[in-house]
């Protein structure tokens, strides 16, 4: 297991972070690959991925997120220390093709904050992901080109936004994304989601409950099992 592995395990099982000056970083693709490969082998297997936003010629990076960090649209989790990203979700399907559903983005980074670390450092530290919560799924619509509302409640706080939607570029983010787990040698099931970028965040909350609603997509929440802890 390469000295990264050990490290992150670590920062995930006690809540801490990896030290900029102690780190043993990966120094090529190939390594922080290996490293994400040993991280979700030791924590239980794929549930999700995320992927960097599609677009032609663009270079994109991609992380796995264990099952155990992939959850359902009202549950009740333990919300302390995490910023959030309001997305869209494609859920594979057994055809080869996907559906579409709202998602909130759980993020926290196991890299000590403000220090200067590597691309492969943060690739390997699964860019930064804590999992998501993930919402109803359905067809994806016909229409090439969309434009969405977002209405986000946490707590007391509300806010909105525009976001434009591609499905052309989501669809080959997630195909990407299904073509690097193969390449890594990670399950690619039906049923996986691949958020492809977020839509509103990253936002820091102390509340008991966030929900965010996209219009025509539906909503997605999750509340604080510590009741109101959120992400101080």
């Amino acid at each position: 297991m390469h000295a990264f592995t050990i490290q992150l395990l670590d920062a995930i099982a006690h809540g801490t972070t990896v030290a900029r000056a102690t780190a043993s970083l990966p120094q090529t693709s190939a390594e922080s690959q290996s490293v994400q490969a040993e991280l979700i082998g030791a924590l239980g297997g794929v549930g999700g991925w995320k992927v960097s936003p599609w677009s032609p010629g663009a270079t994109l990076s991609a992380a796995p997120m264990p099952a155990s960090w992939v959850h359902r649209s009202g549950d009740a989790l333990d919300l302390s220390g995490l910023r959030f990203e309001v997305e869209f979700a494609l859920v594979s399907t057994a055809d080869g093709s996907f559906m579409i559903a709202p998602a909130l983005e759980l993020m926290r980074s196991r890299l000590e904050a403000g220090a200067d670390w590597p691309d492969h450092a943060k690739t390997a530290d699964l860019l930064v992901t804590a999992g998501l919560v993930l919402g109803t799924s359905q067809p994806l619509p016909s229409q090439g080109e969309l434009i969405c509302e977002i209405e986000l409640v946490a707590g007391t706080e509300r806010k909105s936004a525009t976001t434009s939607l591609s499905i052309e570029a989501l669809v080959e983010a997630a195909k990407w994304t299904a073509d690097y787990a193969q390449r890594i040698g990670l399950a690619f099931p039906a049923g996986t989601p691949v958020i492809t970028g977020a839509r509103m965040g990253p936002l820091e909350f102390a509340a008991d409950h966030i929900r965010a609603e996209i219009t025509g997509f539906g909503a997605v929440e999750v509340a604080d099992a510590a009741g109101g802890s959120g992400s101080r």
